[in-house]
């Protein structure tokens, strides 16, 4: 069974991407910013990380470049909504050259993320 890693403040949308996940028999562990994943990951391994971008304490791009630096196999899907009135995209593009596999701008269709992570399992 893969394991996936959600890292998202939005706790509801962290919450139905982790019952997205469970639905289709991941195993999948979420937490609220990069600073939490850096600790799971200590303890703990898995297939694919999907995180946000903007958040709290230590935000996505520094979590996809430490992930990269520390575990280059690992896979990584970066998505993101903030700064939607600067470009949309920029974030996005960024945590593309850093090393996210795919990204998505929220709002997203959940099925699209879902064949993303298939894809790289």
């Amino acid at each position: 069974m893969a394991k996936i890693l959600i890292v998202e403040d939005d706790q509801p949308f962290r919450n139905v991407l982790i019952q997205l996940f469970q639905k289709e028999n991941f195993e999948v562990t979420g937490c609220t910013d990069g600073v939490d994943a850096i600790k799971i990951l200590k303890n703990d391994t898995f297939d694919v990380i999907v995180t946000d971008i903007i958040m709290p304490k230590k935000d996505g791009m520094a979590l996809i470049v430490e992930l990269r630096r520390n575990q280059p196999n690992i896979h990584i899907i970066a998505i993101s909504g903030g700064a939607r009135q600067i470009d949309p995209l920029n974030p996005l593009k960024i945590a593309k050259r850093v090393g996210a596999e795919y990204t998505f701008t929220k709002p997203f269709k959940l099925a699209e993320l879902l064949s993303a992570v298939r894809s790289l399992l």
